[in-house]
């Protein structure tokens, strides 16, 4: 029988919860002054994982930074947003 060692059993030997990896996620984008993006990016590429595979450990605040930043940068289309 082999074990095949997947993505999300690599993020998870490492990290414990969903709100760990995303802690871990904002302290490194904050502590490194580089985007959201660019510090998901940067993580997968050093532990050599598809990033899709991780698209289900990314909360709801980090994907509202990540849709911010490609909208400052015209990656994508800016939703109307009341100022509060």
């Amino acid at each position: 029988m082999t074990f095949e060692l997947t993505d999300s059993m690599i993020i998870t030997k490492r990290f414990s919860t969903k709100d760990e990896f995303c802690l871990y996620i904002h302290e490194r984008a904050k502590n490194n002054k580089i985007t959201y993006m660019e510090t998901i990016i940067e993580f997968c590429e050093e532990e050599s994982i598809d990033i899709e595979s991780i698209s289900s450990l990314i909360d709801d605040s980090i994907k509202s930074k990540i849709r911010i930043e490609a909208e400052k940068e015209n990656m994508m289309k800016s939703i109307p947003r009341l100022d509060i």
